[in-house]
């Protein structure tokens, strides 16, 4: 029954095994052995073997490893003096960076079934924001530069016109469009995408206009444009099956937040905290 409740309690497991390892260390540490003595065990030799290799992809040289070895003394001993000058006291950094691997090892004790596709889709329609597909757009555009003298309102309509009539060569509609950095023929695009090329704004422009003849002025970052849509997709939420792989990761991740959330509300109830602060208590009694 013991067995059953220590393996069924992650946390429980974790204080067990911790006793379990600091009874074995007093057990095996000698009692008399100086704090001063800096030991580079095997294991430690071999993580820095192994670190170097993963970087270089070849094993260290002698001179190397024996630099690897000399830092990761100095690593230590400076760590140790700091420890004994008290530095990680009331350092916002080192404060920040025990939080993060504390909750790090509670997220590792967590035990998070697999989701089921009844768990999944109900994450889905709770939260369908993080999952929306965007608009998407295929187009073409004419860009008129505004700073030529010719580029008048009266001539961007009587252009527009122009391409608008069945009889306009539809081979020479590169030919009027000024110089521009950016295609003439935009397949399928995303919203953002769009946006992040003519400048943002730009597709809300574009998916406000009609399909299948050109159209505008339309103004982007750079100056204006003749477009025709040739296909529009509007923002819809997926299926499940569009976007499993998304949904599984967010699930996975606010499961993760609501099982540290726990643990510290759990741990929390152990301390009595005083907030010293006259605004906040005058606050909370009016």
């Amino acid at each position: 029954m013991i067995k059953s409740f220590i393996l069924k309690e992650p946390m429980v497991l974790f204080l067990f095994l911790a006793v379990l390892i600091f009874a074995y260390d007093s057990l095996t540490t000698d009692p008399y052995e100086s704090e001063k003595v800096l030991v580079i065990s095997k294991g430690n030799i071999r993580h820095l073997t192994a670190g170097f290799e993963k970087t270089w992809q070849r094993p260290p040289t002698r001179e190397e490893l024996k630099r690897l070895i000399d830092e990761r003394i100095r690593e230590e001993v400076y760590y140790r003096e700091a420890l004994a000058l008290r530095l990680d006291e009331d350092d916002t950094i080192v404060r920040r960076r025990l939080r993060q691997k504390y909750e790090f090892l509670v997220e590792d004790l967590g035990n998070y079934a697999r989701p089921s596709d009844e768990a999944l889709g109900s994450y889905l329609n709770k939260h369908p924001d993080i999952f929306r597909l965007e608009a998407k757009l295929a187009f073409q555009q004419i860009f008129l530069d505004p700073d030529k003298p010719r580029n008048t309102l009266a001539y961007v309509e009587s252009l527009k016109e122009r391409l608008r009539s069945e009889s306009f060569d539809k081979s020479r509609l590169r030919e009027l469009s000024d110089s521009f950095m950016l295609a003439f023929n935009h397949p399928v695009t995303g919203a953002r995408v769009i946006d992040a090329n003519f400048g943002s704004g730009f597709a809300d422009q574009l998916m406000a206009l009609p399909i299948g003849s050109w159209q505008g002025p339309v103004t982007s970052g750079y100056g204006i444009h003749l477009v025709h849509i040739k296909h529009y997709m509007p923002a819809r939420n997926p299926s499940l099956e569009e976007v499993r792989g998304r949904v599984v990761i967010e699930w996975q991740r606010a499961q993760k937040q609501a099982y540290v959330q726990k643990h510290y509300e759990s741990l929390l109830l152990k301390y009595e905290v005083v907030i010293e602060d006259d605004y906040l208590n005058q606050g909370e009694d009016a």
